[in-house]
């Protein structure tokens, strides 16, 4: 009977190892079947394969999510492969606020704060997705109207108008074609290239002079 106990714990130890690890288990099958409709997609097909591989995909991605939801293990997953990994751990985010009154920005902002907020009620890649790009779209939206391009003068002027001296092009020049800065090296130039008036010619000595 001793010598049979060693043999008991083993056996006792396996099943124990196995009921902790049959969840997670349980989970990785809907990740490795997202992954095959993955690969499906990435090889090609019609656009009725494409369409439906990447309903399966999501659908099994999902599946795993609530999977892991549900289990709330918070340990490692383990692979069918033996292989373990570390879970993702979600990427919760706060909701955004603005000052901005604009009506387009707080409508972008709305969209925003409800993808936040259903991404961290239930995590999954397609909520994380959709929460990015609109959030994205929001903080394009609100640096733009906070911080306008500048506009252009519509009085453009020509090179010629422009150019430096001795033909020199720089950061002045470029913003005086573009009608954002006065030409005043121009000025400066032409009073230094004008010709001075000519001298007085000498009085002609008059015939009274001359006797």
């Amino acid at each position: 009977m001793p010598k049979s106990r060693p043999v008991i714990c083993a056996i006792l130890l396996f099943f124990t190892t196995l009921a902790a690890t049959a969840p997670i288990l349980a989970c990785e099958r809907h990740l490795e079947r997202a992954d095959h409709y993955h690969k499906l997609r990435r090889a090609g097909g019609s656009a009725s394969q494409m369409a439906r591989w990447q309903e399966q995909r999501k659908k099994y991605q999902q599946r795993y999510q609530d999977c892991r939801l549900a289990d709330r293990s918070g340990g490692s997953i383990l692979t069918a492969s033996g292989r373990t990994r570390a879970p993702e751990k979600p990427d919760y985010q706060k909701v955004r606020t603005t000052s901005v009154g604009d009506a387009r920005v707080r409508k972008l902002l709305k969209t925003c704060n409800y993808w936040v907020k259903a991404y961290n009620r239930r995590p999954s890649d397609d909520r994380r997705s959709y929460r990015d790009s609109a959030c994205r779209a929001f903080s394009d939206a609100r640096e733009r109207l906070e911080n306008p391009p500048q506009r252009l003068s519509p009085h453009r002027r020509t090179l010629e108008e422009c150019i430096k001296p001795g033909n020199r092009l720089d950061n002045e020049v470029q913003e005086c074609l573009e009608g954002r800065q006065e030409p005043t090296w121009r000025a400066s130039s032409t009073s230094a290239r004008a010709p001075s008036p000519p001298a007085e010619a000498p009085a002609l000595p008059t015939e009274e002079a001359t006797r």
